[in-house]
């Protein structure tokens, strides 16, 4: 059965990895610095969950609507229109690799994102805007975990999850304090960009940075840097406001 395109713009699909401004590249670089045997197919893995977040971002930015029950359909078997049949077999193969507590929980954490975008539209508190911001973050965090329950390095895969959680953070904050004037003025947040609400997000988003950087291999400091900058200031983002552009 196929599904009527829900997606409002051309999915590309790159046969080389993309890193999504150097952020795939910084994962793999800081899972081998905190010790962790990381396998190819988690690699890939993490490729696959990122093109498929990236998906669903950028259809809540430009439909305002829940995409989650294409996905769910999706991943039953039926195929959407517009979206690579080869990148829809790697999501439905990665699911069926997953343990059945764990396939649902993917899709209820999935199903979630919608619901957190239009509570980030409907408040005008900062502090409410960074608490949803916070689970937001958590979700990516979980979505991108490892493993590590009986493994040799299961200490090591344990201590990147944690870190995990805690870059994830940064980055969701970091974004939202770069983008809150844009957001306001797009309606994607309630949130003014007042002096008040700029100093208690961009304050928030410092001590969280900080509080990263203290839990981070130093090997990855540079990278962490050069993602930032190709991240937040270059915004060097795939967007898919090029009908060409590869994620």
């Amino acid at each position: 059965m196929l599904i009527e395109a829900p997606v409002p713009f051309a999915v590309n699909i790159a046969e080389a990895p993309v890193e999504f401004s150097g952020s795939m590249g910084l994962l793999i670089d800081a899972a081998l610095a905190f010790g962790v045997d990381l396998e190819e197919q988690e690699r890939e893995d993490w490729l696959m969950m990122a093109r498929a977040v990236h998906i669903i971002d950028q259809h809540l930015d430009e439909e305002k609507t829940d995409i989650m029950p294409h996905i769910a359909a999706m991943l039953a078997g039926n195929s959407i229109v517009g979206i690579p049949e080869s990148f829809q077999d790697k999501c439905r193969q990665y699911m069926e690799r997953q343990s059945e507590l764990r396939r649902q929980d993917i899709i209820i954490k999935l199903g979630r994102v919608g619901t957190l975008v239009d509570q980030q539209a409907a408040t005008d508190s900062v502090h409410e805007l960074i608490r949803i911001r916070r689970l937001e973050a958590d979700l990516m965090a979980n979505l991108l975990a490892l493993p590590a329950f009986d493994r040799p390095d299961e200490a090591q895969r344990k201590t990147f999850n944690d870190w995990l959680v805690s870059i994830s953070h940064t980055g969701y904050l970091v974004d939202s304090f770069k983008d809150l004037k844009e957001d306001y003025e797009s309606k994607s947040s309630g949130v003014e960009p007042t002096l008040h609400t700029r100093a208690v997000l961009g304050g928030v988003a410092a001590k969280q940075t900080l509080d990263t950087l203290v839990k981070t291999p130093k090997k990855v400091f540079g990278k962490i840097i050069k993602v930032g900058v190709k991240n937040q200031i270059l915004g060097k983002k795939p967007d898919f406001t090029n009908p060409d552009q590869l994620i």
